[in-house]
């Protein structure tokens, strides 16, 4: 070969991509095998650093499946919101986008606009610029990114003499969801405890939190594609996880629909732990006023136009108002008033929705509804108030007949009827758009399942569903908040 036949052959394949890979076989066939002489063939196309993504079936003529912003919004739906969508530019060179075109997919038949951006990096400047004018252009709602690592580079702490700053990379105060794209089979995810192993751990959860990123679910595995006769080689590609893509697609939407929505219309609940189940331990956080701390919030939201009143004047006069209703006291349960419930009937509705494995293990452990210790008159009943539309709650205890401090972090206790009953009448019923967990930590982020990428089976998936989450935690125990982040997108 000449020196300029090599070069050509390299810049193919430094370009990558399916039609630079299909001009090289054009190219080596008419320049090497004589019968072959005639083949037409193109000089090697330039993949752009970052680009908008068309998906297959939709590309443009140069078969770069790159769109303009104007292509991409002939095809947008009207009125919903946009979400971009970000990924390795390499998934292009290496032809690994079908997983991306059937999310993309999803995420259309929920609702959302998925504008899809190929890109070098979040470190990358020329891919940051685009990133950013799009974020603007679009008026999107929302960042879903799917490439591994922090972007933010920040001074060892040993060297400063001030605290560091976190800057983020984006022009735009939007929520970045983190989108697990394992590295692993799905057999391997469904059977292995603690969801992700550890090079997807440390890539794809623990440095994006760096960045502030909400951590939400795995949504894609590694499976093979098809074996290829000719090279004798499996060929393995990234395959989308549709359930859980959905589940994703609708925390996505809950977002934006938070986003849109004027702060008087939406509610809230705002959730106190109360660890052991007694009384005078409702809010309880060590080293941190959980009351005090809630009366705050509630003040600042109703400062922003939350529909919240009448708030007490003291975390002391908060406890005072929750402790006159029922709260997880078994002594007290059925002599003082309850503010809300939830109709048997109803709750089985929601209920039987779970994966049947999971129900049976609920009547396993705690036997029927009205079998619950919070069952009253043929509706369970749940703690708290609503101080206007915003709804103050006391969490439920995940059990009674055992050591109510062991109970509290045992990672295999099934949480029972009235557990459920409490989040689903948030979710259902009362139609909260966001919760907030205030305290050192609940029991919520400890309840059975994996430990990160959940599955539908997993138990704080189940009770809190694609419920945009929010978690003012004390910071002195990242390692006890590092649980609500991962296993409940907090």
């Amino acid at each position: 070969m000449t020196a300029e036949q090599q070069q050509r052959v390299w810049r193919y394949l430094r370009e990558g991509g399916t039609a630079n890979a299909e001009q090289l076989l054009r190219y080596l066939s008419a320049a090497f095998i004589p019968e072959h002489a005639v083949l037409l063939w193109r000089e090697p196309q330039v993949l752009p650093r970052c680009m908008i993504y068309q998906p297959a079936g939709e590309s443009s003529a140069n078969g770069l499946a790159q769109a303009s912003f104007a292509e991409w919004q002939a095809r947008a739906m009207p009125e919903a919101p946009v979400a971009l969508l970000l990924f390795y530019r390499s998934h292009l060179q290496s032809a690994n986008t079908g997983m991306f075109d059937h999310l993309i997919d999803v995420l259309r038949s929920e609702g959302l606009n998925p504008l899809p951006l190929a890109i070098a990096s979040l470190k990358d400047p020329e891919s940051m610029a685009l990133v950013n004018a799009l974020l603007e252009q679009s008026d999107a709602k929302l960042i879903l990114n799917t490439t591994g690592f922090a972007s933010n580079t920040v001074a060892s702490p040993d060297l400063c003499s001030q605290p560091s700053e976190f800057y983020s990379p984006f022009s735009r105060e939007v929520p970045v969801l983190q989108l697990v794209l394992s590295s692993s089979t799905e057999d391997d995810w469904q059977q292995y405890s603690q969801g992700l192993r550890s090079r997807d751990i440390a890539m794809q959860v623990v440095l994006p939190e760096m960045d502030g990123r909400v951590i939400t679910r795995a949504l894609s595995f590694k499976a093979e594609s098809h074996f290829a006769e000719r090279s004798e080689i499996s060929v393995v590609r990234y395959a989308l996880h549709e359930e859980r893509a959905r589940f994703v697609a609708k925390l996505s939407l809950a977002y934006c629909r938070l986003a849109n929505k004027a702060n008087a219309d939406k509610r809230v609940g705002v959730i106190l732990a109360n660890y052991p189940t007694k009384d005078g331990r409702i809010g309880n956080g060590v080293g941190l006023d959980t009351p005090a701390s809630t009366v705050n919030i509630l003040n600042a939201m109703a400062d922003a136009g939350f529909p919240v009143e009448n708030i007490p004047a003291t975390g002391d006069d908060l406890i005072k108002e929750l402790l006159g209703s029922v709260t997880n006291n078994p002594n007290t349960l059925h002599t003082l008033p309850c503010w809300q419930s939830m109709a048997i009937d109803e709750y089985m509705q929601y209920f039987r929705q779970l994966p049947e494995d999971c129900q049976q293990a609920v009547y396993d452990q705690w036997g029927s509804p009205e079998q619950d210790i919070k069952c009253r008159n043929g509706r369970l009943m749940l703690s708290g108030m609503r101080l206007g539309e915003t709804f103050i709650g006391i969490q439920p205890a995940r059990g009674f007949n055992i050591d109510l401090v062991a109970n509290y972090h045992d990672p295999d206790l099934i949480p029972p009827h009235n557990y459920l009953a409490f989040y689903f009448w948030m979710r259902h019923c009362y139609g909260v758009d966001a919760v907030i967990h205030v305290g050192k930590h609940g029991n919520l982020e400890w309840l059975p399942g994996k430990g990160s990428a959940l599955s539908d089976q997993c138990w704080p998936d189940i009770a809190l569903g694609p419920m945009p989450h929010f978690y003012p935690f004390i910071v002195n125990d990242p390692g006890e908040g590092s649980q609500a982040k991962r296993r409940t997108q907090g």
